[in-house]
């Protein structure tokens, strides 16, 4: 069986509102339909299948095959990776532990193959994934070195009750996404157009 699992952020406000209005009816009709929920303080871990394969999560036995189309569509040039299908160069190697201006400052200021890094968007990013993971639990191409796990991206939200202000991530491993406090340490790979 293949989870997905994904992290979707809730504001107290409408949290509260999810817990007070779902009756009996919509709490099967969610469950039926994304697997489970589970309600960890602000966020919610929503688990569903993965198109019929199996992940190897919760007792499975085998991963996803590294698809063939990765071999032609992603390469290792020096200390980069190009993205043949997105028209995308990103960093080969991975930084870790990073604070969201941090990893902004880092990919702004990188100086690679004379080229302008920025950090990437999340849907630049997501369209890395594989759909479920690989044999090293990550659903990145292999060609990608470093750590598997949170990334930073470009995109940012203000929360209407406090004000605060989260920035993206989206989650290598298990492919989910969402929003986190901007004094998180996450993981940063930086992107750059091929042209």
């Amino acid at each position: 069986m293949c989870l997905s699992v994904t992290r979707i952020y809730l504001t107290p406000t409408l949290a509260a509102r999810i817990i007070s209005r779902a009756g009996k009816d919509m709490m099967h009709k969610m469950t039926r339909e994304l697997g489970f929920l589970l309600f960890l303080g602000l966020s919610v871990w929503a688990v569903t299948g993965c198109q019929g394969k199996d992940s190897g999560i919760l007792g499975g036995d085998t991963v996803c095959n590294i698809p063939e189309t990765w071999s032609t569509r992603f390469s290792a040039n020096g200390n980069t990776v190009v993205d043949g299908k997105k028209g995308l160069l990103w960093t080969l190697k991975v930084k870790s532990d990073m604070k969201w201006q941090e990893a902004d400052d880092y990919c702004k200021g990188l100086n690679l193959d004379g080229k302008k890094w920025r950090l990437p968007s999340k849907s630049e990013f997501r369209a890395l994934l594989n759909e479920c993971p690989l044999d090293n639990g990550c659903r990145l191409s292999p060609v990608f070195e470093g750590k598997c796990g949170i990334f930073w991206v470009s995109s940012s939200y203000k929360n209407k009750d406090t004000g605060a202000e989260l920035y993206g991530f989206v989650d290598a491993q298990f492919g989910g996404d969402g929003f986190d406090n901007p004094d998180e340490g996450h993981l940063v790979r930086c992107v750059s157009s091929n042209k």
